[in-house]
């Protein structure tokens, strides 16, 4: 496995804030974990969000569209935080 050396915040509640690409990892498992990522509208950049096979796809995916379409920063919602994997990288508070 592919050690992730970035540092990523986890978001906690509701709100979608307008300056991040929010990593959405549901389920109580890895076995049963489903993940997405979605990004607010911004200027001419619709809001979206899409299916991931995986949290390290989603990971690199939401970098990848932070950087695109110029949003700041990149947030994590996990129902679990408990299924937090060290390779994915440093999950902050």
């Amino acid at each position: 496995m592919t050690t992730n050396s970035r540092v990523y915040r986890r978001h906690v509640g509701d709100d979608v804030p307008h300056d991040a690409v929010i990593v959405s990892i549901g389920g109580q498992t890895l076995d049963d974990m489903t993940v997405s990522v979605f990004w607010p509208a911004k200027g001419d950049v619709a809001a979206d969000e899409e299916a991931q096979s995986d949290v390290p796809a989603a990971l690199a995916y939401a970098d990848e569209v932070a950087k695109r379409y110029r949003f700041q920063r990149v947030l994590v919602w996990i129902a679990t935080p408990e299924v937090w994997q060290p390779e994915w990288g440093t999950l902050m508070a």
